[in-house]
């Protein structure tokens, strides 16, 4: 049968109940966690590692939704809100940014569209599906990539 290539075991850190969310950054070769924070990676870690770093504050995680673009994290935060961090934060550092904070009430999926400077999250409570323009997010981010 079909074994995985790698396999990163984060019992040791609390993973918590239920299925986290998993978000790759290609550009900072990091690989992110959220799971009772943000557990950050080297995205070729094996075994059973400790985080390069773990991310607390603003409820970092919140939701198990996450998604990574050249080293900015987006992830469900306090307040039902999406936050955003950078990669190399750690401990209880806050977001840097609140997305939907006073719209959100029961987040189920984000996306990032780089290309239009966007954000893109679901709400089931709302039954939408909303595209938030945060070019000042994206102006924060690592390089010039857009796709």
């Amino acid at each position: 049968g079909c074994q995985p290539g790698r396999h990163l075991g984060i019992r040791s850190e609390g993973g918590g109940g239920g299925v986290p969310a998993i978000a790759v950054d290609p550009v900072t070769r990091t690989l992110v966690v959220a799971a009772r924070g943000l557990l950050i990676f080297d995205s070729t870690a094996n075994g059973n590692v400790k985080p390069l770093r773990v991310i607390t504050g603003d409820g970092a995680g919140t939701g198990r939704l996450a998604a990574a673009y050249n080293g900015l994290i987006f992830a469900g935060a306090r307040g039902e809100s999406v936050g955003v961090w950078s990669v190399n934060d750690s401990g209880p550092a806050p977001a840097r940014f609140k997305i939907g904070q006073g719209v959100l009430r029961e987040m189920r999926a984000l996306a990032v569209d780089a290309k239009n400077r966007s954000v893109i999250i679901t709400d089931k409570d709302l039954n939408a599906v909303m595209t938030w323009y945060v070019p000042e997010v994206f102006a924060q981010a690592i390089g010039t990539r857009t796709n």
